[in-house]
């Protein structure tokens, strides 16, 4: 399964940095910050932690999600 979300490696062991892709329209821009699944499966490790966040920034003027 294909992730957003780049994995950045750090000298520290099991630690890694996510940097989610960011998706800019007019209206703002909207990441997918964490997704357990892809995570899970990227790492090869099981995970206990909730299924997914984003993350929408909205511009002024605009309304999101009605």
């Amino acid at each position: 399964m294909p992730s957003n979300i780049k994995l950045v490696k750090t000298n520290l062991s099991d630690v890694v940095v996510l940097e989610p892709q960011i998706f800019p329209d007019e209206r703002g821009s909207f990441r997918e910050t964490y997704n357990h699944q892809k995570l899970e499966g990227t790492l090869e490790k099981k995970l206990d932690l909730i299924p997914q966040i984003n993350e929408a920034i909205t511009s002024h003027g605009w309304v999101r999600g009605l």
